[in-house]
C-alpha cells in the first residue's frame, strides 16, 4: 500500500503537471499554419554579396504568389528561429547612453521578418504598429520589440520611439507586441525584437501561412507557386505544421504521463489484491476462533467489524508511509 500510494501520487503530479503545460498560453496560435524552407535561386554568375541583396527581394515575390494560393488565408516570412522548433539567432544590443549592457541584458533574439508573419501567428499588437511594405532599406530602420523586452529596457517608460542598436544597426521601436514562448510552453519568455525582412541581406527564409483548409491539402499547389519564382526551388523533409511542432515537443511529456498513469492503476490493482489475499489469508487461519467467538454469543456483525479494523489498520499505516514518502 505504502509503495502504490508513492506510485499513484506520482501519476498525479505528472499528469497534473502535464494539464497545466497544456494550458500555458504560448503567445500564438499554431492550429492550422503550415511552414516549409524557401530560398532565393542560385545565380552562378553573381556574386554571395549580390545573391544575398536580392534574397529579400525573392522571398517578397514568393510570399505575394503563396498569398495568392485558394486556401491560404494569410503568409508570412521569417529568418531566425520558427516558434518551437527549437532555433533562434542572437545578436548584441546597445541602448543610447547606457553603453553595453550587462550579463543576459547584452542580447537579444532577432527574427527578420515580412509585414504579414506575426498577423499569421495571431500575435497581439499591444501598441504602436505592425511592419509595413514601406519599411525597406531605403526607409529608416525600424524594429518592433516584445513585451519581455520592452519591460526589461525601458522599465516605467514607453518603448515607442526609443532608439536601439541591435548588431551595430540603430533603429527606432515602432511597436510592442506579445510574448512567444518559442522553446516550449514550460521556458520563461525572453526579449525579442522583430526587424523588416526587406531591410536585410538574406538568402533563405521559413515560408509560414495559415490556412482555411487542412494544411497539407494546400500544401501542393503552395508548392507549385513557389517554383513559379523559383524554379530551382527544393523542398526538405522539413515541411511541417506548427501543430505538428507542439506535438513534438508534448510528445516526450505526454508518453511519461500516460506510463506512470499506467504503472500507478497497475499498482493499485496489485496492491487491492494483494490486500485481499492476505485478509483471506488472516480469515482462514482465524476460522476456529471466529467459530469460538460466535458460539459464546458474537453476532456475524460485529465479527465483520473486527475484520475491517484489521484491514484498516494495515491500510491506513501502508497510507500513512505511503503519503510521507510522496511528500
Amino acid at each position: 500500500m505504502a509503495l502504490t500510494t508513492i506510485l499513484l501520487v506520482g501519476a498525479g503530479l505528472f499528469a497534473t503537471s502535464f494539464v497545466r503545460l497544456m494550458r500555458v498560453d504560448s503567445g500564438f496560435d499554431p492550429n492550422g499554419v503550415l511552414s516549409l524552407a524557401v530560398g532565393a535561386p542560385a545565380d552562378p554568375r553573381s556574386p554571395a554579396a549580390r545573391a544575398a541583396g536580392r534574397g529579400s527581394e525573392v522571398i517578397e515575390q514568393v510570399v505575394d504568389a503563396v498569398g495568392r494560393v485558394p486556401g491560404v488565408e494569410l503568409v508570412g516570412a521569417v529568418t531566425g528561429g520558427l516558434p518551437l522548433s527549437g532555433n533562434w539567432s542572437r545578436s548584441s544590443v546597445e541602448l543610447p547612453g547606457r553603453g553595453e549592457l550587462p550579463g543576459a541584458d547584452n542580447e537579444i533574439d532577432v527574427r527578420r521578418i515580412s509585414p504579414e508573419y506575426l498577423s499569421v501567428l495571431r500575435v497581439p499588437l499591444l501598441r504602436g504598429r505592425h511592419l509595413a511594405a514601406g519599411d525597406r532599406a531605403s526607409a529608416p530602420l525600424v524594429a518592433l520589440v516584445n513585451d519581455a523586452a520592452a519591460r526589461k529596457y525601458w522599465p516605467g517608460q514607453d518603448a515607442l520611439g526609443q532608439r536601439i542598436t541591435i548588431a551595430d544597426r540603430e533603429r527606432v521601436v515602432v511597436g510592442v507586441v506579445g510574448n512567444i514562448r518559442h522553446l516550449g510552453p514550460e521556458t520563461p519568455c525572453r526579449q525579442e525584437a522583430y526587424v523588416p525582412l526587406a531591410q536585410e541581406r538574406v538568402t533563405a527564409a521559413t515560408l509560414v501561412a495559415r490556412t482555411t483548409r487542412p494544411p497539407f491539402e494546400v500544401l501542393p499547389a503552395v508548392k507549385e507557386a513557389i517554383r513559379s519564382i523559383n524554379r530551382d526551388q527544393r523542398f526538405s523533409s522539413d515541411v511541417i505544421t506548427l501543430d505538428g511542432y507542439m506535438d513534438r515537443l508534448v510528445g516526450q511529456r505526454r508518453f511519461l504521463m500516460a506510463l506512470t498513469a499506467l504503472l500507478g492503476c497497475l499498482g493499485l490493482v496489485i496492491a487491492a489484491a494483494g490486500v485481499y489475499g492476505v485478509m483471506s489469508y488472516v480469515v482462514t487461519q482465524r476460522t476456529g476462533e471466529i467459530g469460538l467467538r460466535m458460539a459464546l454469543g458474537a453476532t456475524p456483525g460485529s465479527v465483520l467489524r473486527q475484520v475491517l479494523q484489521h484491514a484498516s489498520i494495515l491500510l491506513g499505516a501502508g497510507l500513512a508511509i505511503g503519503l510521507a514518502g510522496a511528500w
